[in-house]
């Protein structure tokens, strides 16, 4: 006889699946809180998120937020990189001026410290400037792109 158990169901009624997903997206719940609210067991929960309907509607979810925040950062980009170009102009103007006064640990760390804030903003520039070729390969523009070649040699044929 066996003793192994299958994994109570969760089957919640489909009007009840936006608070769900309310409850899965606030930092402040654990998974098991999400499923105490819920009064389901920590492994339903866990299995009904994985039924391929659930998964895509998460999936399509995620692509959504994922598209929003970029067009968010793409329409801030401008001042972002203002900012950035300001920061690092005003710590090469402050590693000018340390660079006159006498060598001391204090004069050495912050040039040390001005050297790194220099560096991460020359690397955040460097990002922005990447922003959009990073955004145009991603798998799903990838595959939808290789769709495209796909068709385009079947209309060939």
């Amino acid at each position: 006889m066996s003793t192994h158990h299958l994994p109570p169901t969760f089957s919640p009624n489909p009007d009840d699946i936006p608070g769900i997903l309310k409850d899965l997206r606030d930092p402040s719940l654990s998974m098991m809180q999400v499923a105490d609210r819920l009064q389901t067991p920590l492994d339903a929960l866990i299995v009904w998120l994985t039924r391929p309907d659930i998964a895509d509607l998460l999936e399509r979810y995620e692509c959504a937020c994922a598209r929003r925040a970029g067009l968010i950062v793409a329409d801030l980009l401008p001042k972002l990189i203002d900012m950035v170009q300001s920061i690092v102009t005003g710590v090469h103007e402050e590693d000018k001026l340390l660079a006159t006064e006498p060598v001391t640990p204090k004069t050495t760390a912050a040039r040390r410290s001005g050297r790194s804030l220099a560096l991460n903003g020359i690397r955040l520039l460097t990002r922005f400037a990447n922003f959009g070729r990073a955004r145009a390969s991603t798998p799903a523009l990838t595959r939808a792109a290789q769709r495209g070649v796909n068709m385009a040699h079947t209309n060939t044929a």
